[in-house]
């Protein structure tokens, strides 16, 4: 299942920022993972953003309050979507960086505005209207935390459906043969 890809890609990151193999990730090691330093002085203010925004991530995600994370508080601070407590966060932290007027809702400029330039836009206009489900122009936090947990159990399932109706011989596999077949 996707759940399961997820966990597997978390793991699989946690092995790496945890450098001294302690089985935890202290806040200096995830942070010379990703940013190269643990000094946030030499980032850009982009990057000093990242950095505030994952700080107030990984404080909520260390429930044990111990200064790290182990692999399942890690895999919380990976996957923050996936869990209550730190969609707060996530919730606070996408309308303080997208909420441009301050105004405590999100108008469709500012929801499809990439904030990142050297990312690809992220977001579209008819994500926007999909969300927007009193259709007043605006997304406030209940329609913008609906967003942040878009579910796509639903595409995946559609895609390993359209997989197996192709898979001719029923084999289990979908061969390259298979693929270059005209629909019928």
């Amino acid at each position: 299942s996707a759940q399961v890809l997820r966990d597997a890609e978390s793991n699989t990151e946690f092995d790496k920022v945890d450098s001294d193999d302690d089985d935890s990730v202290t806040w200096s090691e995830f942070m010379k993972h990703k940013y190269g330093t643990d000094d946030e002085s030499g980032l850009n203010e982009e990057q000093q953003r990242d950095v505030k925004e994952d700080k107030a991530l990984f404080d909520v995600a260390d429930t044990d309050d111990d200064g790290k994370l182990t692999k399942q508080e890690h895999e919380h601070f990976d996957q923050p979507d996936e869990h209550k407590e730190l969609r707060e966060v996530l919730l606070k932290n996408t309308m303080a960086r997208k909420d441009t007027n301050n105004d405590g809702v999100l108008t469709k400029e500012e929801f499809t505005k990439n904030d990142d330039e050297d990312e690809p836009q992220d977001t579209s206009a008819d994500e926007f209207d999909e969300e927007d489900e009193d259709d007043d122009n605006k997304l406030d936090a209940r329609e913008l935390n609906s967003w942040l947990m878009h579910d796509y159990t639903t595409e995946i399932q559609e895609a390993i459906q359209e997989v197996q109706s192709a898979d001719d011989n029923k084999d289990g596999q979908f061969s390259f043969e298979e693929a270059l077949e005209e629909p019928e």
